[in-house]
C-alpha cells in the first residue's frame, strides 16, 4: 500500500509544525470575547500537543520514506586531503 500524503506534503506539515511551535513559545495568542461582560484572554499555544502533532508526521515520514532522513557521511581526512566513507 502506498503513502497516503506525498513527501513534500509531509515536509510541509513537518515545517508548518515547526512554524507553530516556535510561535507558542515565542508569543502569546490574544483573543478577545465581545459577550456581555467583554472578556480578554491569553492564552500560550499547546507545545506539547504541537510536538505530538509533529512526532506523527515524522513517524509517518520514516515509514512512508526512510530514505529521507539518512545521515550525513562521514569524511576522514588524510595526510593528502579528504575522503568520504
Amino acid at each position: 500500500m502506498g503513502a497516503p500524503f506525498t513527501q513534500a506534503e509531509i515536509q510541509a506539515e513537518i515545517d508548518n509544525c515547526k512554524t507553530r511551535l516556535r510561535e507558542s513559545m515565542e508569543a502569546q495568542q490574544y483573543s478577545y470575547d465581545q459577550g456581555p461582560v467583554g472578556q480578554f484572554g491569553v492564552q500560550k499555544g499547546d507545545v506539547k500537543k504541537i510536538k505530538e502533532v509533529m512526532q506523527y508526521w515524522i513517524d509517518m515520514m520514516d515509514e512512508y520514506y526512510p530514505t529521507v532522513f539518512q545521515p550525513a557521511s562521514n569524511i576522514t581526512f588524510n595526510e593528502i586531503g579528504f575522503k568520504q566513507g
